[in-house]
């Protein structure tokens, strides 16, 4: 299943491969290796070291500044497939992935979240340890 952009077109097409996972396997079914799921547009690339609470960098689903009910974190289903295929290519994908931050304003902290790719930052400000 393609990872679609965040914009008109990507949401549609991220709807409809929604609709045939959910007419293909049924709402109730789990997730597994076997039936896949589509990725929310906009979010970090699969297993690379991304939150699987809202599909950012820079932190984990236990750390995820995003309350529970917010609506920019993922579904389950869409977390468990993260997951699983983290443990699967995450040696792999975490070397070539985009970096992707979730932004957060301090006004919208509560209710608005973001997210958008940042410039990839490598080795440590202050030289060598």
């Amino acid at each position: 299943m393609p990872h679609h952009p965040d914009n008109a077109t990507g949401q549609a097409a991220y709807a409809a491969q929604l609709l045939q996972w959910n007419m293909r396997w049924g709402e109730n079914t789990r997730v597994t290796q076997e039936t896949g799921y589509p990725l929310k547009p906009g979010t970090a690339a699969i297993a690379s070291s991304e939150c699987f609470a809202c599909g950012t960098h820079g932190h984990n689903g236990r750390n995820c500044p995003l309350p529970p009910d917010h609506a920019e974190r993922l579904t389950r289903k869409e977390s468990a497939w993260r997951a699983i295929t983290s443990k699967v290519l995450g040696a792999y994908n975490r070397a070539t992935a985009t970096p992707i931050s979730l932004v957060m304003s301090g006004e919208y902290e509560k209710t608005q979240a973001w997210i958008g790719e940042i410039e990839e930052q490598q080795g440590k400000a202050d030289g060598s340890a």
